[in-house]
């Protein structure tokens, strides 16, 4: 038996943020997670348990971090004064 439970919050030893656990598959010996970047894992039970999950409280701002997304980001704006350093130096 595994300590993830569907939908909750951790902090694990591999990742700086909060992770909520996503799937289980049928056996519960494989955890799905993902990350407020939007990165996901598909560990084992072993593997989970070795990164010393701790439940957390639902990341108030969770929602908004998910919701944003790259596409979101315009480039230009967001490179705009590293770029004209640049053509200064």
């Amino acid at each position: 038996m595994n300590n993830a439970l569907l939908g909750h919050w951790y902090h694990i030893s591999s990742s700086p943020c909060p992770v909520e656990v996503t799937a289980l598959n049928d056996d519960e010996t494989i955890i799905d997670f993902e990350t407020y970047v939007g990165e996901t894992e598909s560990v084992t039970v072993e593997h989970w348990l070795e990164m010393a999950p701790l439940e957390i409280e639902d990341p108030s701002n969770w929602d908004g971090l998910r919701a944003a997304s790259r596409s979101d980001v315009d480039n230009d704006e967001l490179f705009a004064e590293y770029q004209i350093e640049r053509l200064r130096a």
